[in-house]
């Protein structure tokens, strides 16, 4: 099976995938339209996405001795 640590990063690495395309999906939105939620909102996930992005950089250099 699958080590526990690898699970892991898939799933925060997938996170992070998911939270660029919010953003690009809300800031496309938000150009079309102008409503200023959007641009909140796409603002708000590419923010998450930097979180989480640094998160599985200091994950996986963490565990990286760890079998």
């Amino acid at each position: 099976t699958m080590p526990l640590k690898f699970l892991h990063i898939f799933f925060i690495t997938a996170a992070f995938l998911l939270t660029l395309g919010l953003a690009a999906w809300a800031f496309h939105i938000y150009l079309k339209t102008g409503e200023t939620s959007f641009a909140v909102y796409g603002g708000g996930s590419a923010v998450s996405g930097i979180v989480l992005f640094g998160y599985v950089i200091y994950f996986w250099r963490k565990m990286k001795g760890i079998q």
